[in-house]
């Protein structure tokens, strides 16, 4: 992983900034997964929680990834639209052409 970082540093020094930074969100993200994996694998083993309420909270884990999925998904269509819009400003504000005279 470091090799990589080291090439991509000495090909283009100003990707290294938000190379790094996106590094730490995925380590950051990544103990995030573990440690409730941890959980979750714990509650399995108690006998205090119901294995229903274990599947329930997975079940409601994937409820909430789809729906924050859902909620990207709709704000790239809102950007998409919004582009459009601004192009479609930026063609009414061009200067016209002149009129073309046949036969010169």
């Amino acid at each position: 992983m470091f090799s990589i970082l080291a090439l991509n540093a000495a090909a283009l020094i100003w990707t290294l900034l938000p190379t790094t930074i996106i590094l730490m969100l995925f380590y950051t993200i990544l103990q995030i997964y573990l440690k409730s994996a941890q959980s979750i694998k714990r509650l399995e083993g108690t006998k205090t929680i119901f294995s229903g309420n274990v599947g329930l909270a997975i079940s409601q884990t994937l409820i909430l990834t789809g729906m924050l999925q859902f909620g990207v998904r709709q704000t790239a269509e809102v950007i998409s639209q919004m582009t459009s819009v601004e192009r479609i400003l930026q063609y009414t504000h061009i200067e016209r052409e002149p009129k073309w005279e046949k036969g010169g």
